[in-house]
């Protein structure tokens, strides 16, 4: 695993322990079908499918380092989560990998 890997790895690990009664991800497949409806599993679905869009789109909206900078940030507060993973979810929803 390499180390960008393993800091979002342990970052969305933060994500998870946020949500009380979390399973362990062990993937980042875990993460993106996670069923909490809170705003650190909105922040968990989010931020794993942002981090997987910074690596396969070259014009997604955040560079793989500002992922991982923004899940940490987010993890400060609700108010941070929520916000966090509105902010991933539109850019998301607005990649293209044409």
């Amino acid at each position: 695993m390499t180390g960008k890997v393993l800091l979002v790895a342990v970052l969305l690990v933060g994500v998870a322990s946020r949500c009380s009664g979390s399973r362990v991800l062990q993937t980042l497949q875990d993460a993106l079908c996670n069923t909490r409806t809170d705003c650190y599993g909105d922040l968990l679905r989010e931020g794993a499918a942002a981090y997987l869009n910074s690596i396969a789109a070259e014009k997604y909206a955040y560079s793989t380092q500002q992922v991982q900078d923004c899940i940490a940030v987010a993890l400060t507060s609700k108010a941070a989560a929520v916000a966090q993973a509105a902010m991933f979810k539109k850019a998301n929803y607005a990649c293209s990998y044409y």
